[in-house]
């Protein structure tokens, strides 16, 4: 069971082991997964009664998105934008947001892992929500493509209220809150500093992936 009040414009990081609920518990807030029970709210809006609206204002990278490799990446951005019925700039706004201008024309196909991650936040940021979930964003591409995406994720995410999903510490490690979920439920959560001196769960994960000065 997880209870947690969520501030405006603030960034949550969500850390645990496979299979603690970091992953299900973002698919309950876009209705890809239902809850067995509780209930939550955004901005005053309730699910599932308020689900459309809810979902209108949530940008969504949750695992490794899929796109029309034929296609080239401004083609991918036009379906989205489509179906959310946004306006055609809304398309080149992303691309310069996320780096892919340049690389607009070219076919997914041929695109690296690095652009197809930042191409997902691209999807992710159209028609500018006020809320971004995150999940995995930067799992499977090297450290040098990590720091490019997360320079950029860093830009994005300011303004909006963002829940990041990271198996890497270091990709949550500014977030203004940290949460360590296991078996379902929250079992710490403050920011970097505060569970570092708790010396608690996080402590452990942190010291088993960095060294500390």
């Amino acid at each position: 069971k997880i209870n947690l009040h969520i501030q405006k414009g603030r960034i949550y990081g969500f850390l645990g082991p496979n299979g603690a609920g970091k992953s299900t518990t973002m698919k309950m807030f876009l209705g890809l997964t239902a809850p067995t029970s509780g209930s939550f709210s955004v901005n005053g809006k309730t699910y599932p009664k308020d689900r459309r609206e809810i979902l209108r204002e949530t940008g969504s990278f949750i695992e490794s998105p899929a796109y029309y490799g034929n296609l080239t990446g401004e083609e991918n951005l036009q379906i989205i934008q489509q179906i959310l019925k946004l306006p055609k700039s809304s398309v080149k706004e992303v691309l310069e947001l996320t780096g892919l201008y340049e690389h607009r024309r070219r076919p997914v196909s041929k695109y690296s892992l690095g652009m197809k991650q930042r191409l997902g936040l691209a999807g992710a940021l159209m028609g500018h929500p006020p809320v971004l979930i995150l999940d995995e964003a930067t799992s499977s591409i090297d450290t040098r493509t990590e720091k490019i995406v997360q320079d950029g994720m860093d830009k994005l995410m300011k303004g909006r209220t963002t829940f990041v999903i990271a198996h890497r510490l270091s990709t949550v490690r500014n977030a203004d809150c940290i949460v360590v979920i296991e078996h379902g439920e929250i079992m710490e959560k403050g920011s970097h500093t505060e569970l570092l001196e708790e010396k608690g769960r996080y402590y452990q994960l942190y010291t088993g992936q960095f060294e500390l000065d």
